[in-house]
């Protein structure tokens, strides 16, 4: 027990020196400008129809095929930077979503749906928190 505790203190301390050392800020900061020249930023409005990314795992089944996505939500309130509120039907209770897990829904518009995306854009409904 003693050795292995001994082993575990020894990798904790190299880890640390190691990060300690001069040059790796450097090298972070030039990893990140390379990242960061990658990185488009997705932008949602109030209105906006999107896909929900919630990956579920089913039994004998593989992830491959699964659905990794879920529905048509419409953007009901946005709250900045990186947090929105999605709802799917007028009834259905609104829920906070991270910009990460959601894509731009390119189709047309459900018919029964467009009356209420026109009061959500014109601030008619009430959201609850």
């Amino acid at each position: 027990m003693r050795v292995q505790m001994n082993i575990c203190r020894n990798y904790v301390e190299m880890r640390l020196w190691l990060i300690n050392q001069p040059g790796n800020s450097a090298s972070a900061e030039r990893r990140k400008k390379y990242y960061d020249a990658g990185v488009r930023p997705e932008r949602f409005a109030v209105g906006d129809w999107v896909f929900y990314h919630y990956p579920r795992r089913y039994t004998s089944r593989s992830p491959k095929w699964q659905k990794a996505y879920n529905g048509r939500y419409l953007v009901t309130r946005l709250i900045e930077p990186v947090n929105c509120f999605l709802q799917k039907s007028p009834r259905s209770k609104p829920f906070v979503v991270h910009v990460d897990k959601l894509k731009k829904c390119l189709g047309e518009n459900t018919s029964f749906l467009v009356d209420w995306e026109s009061s959500i854009e014109n601030d008619e409904v009430e959201v609850e928190s």
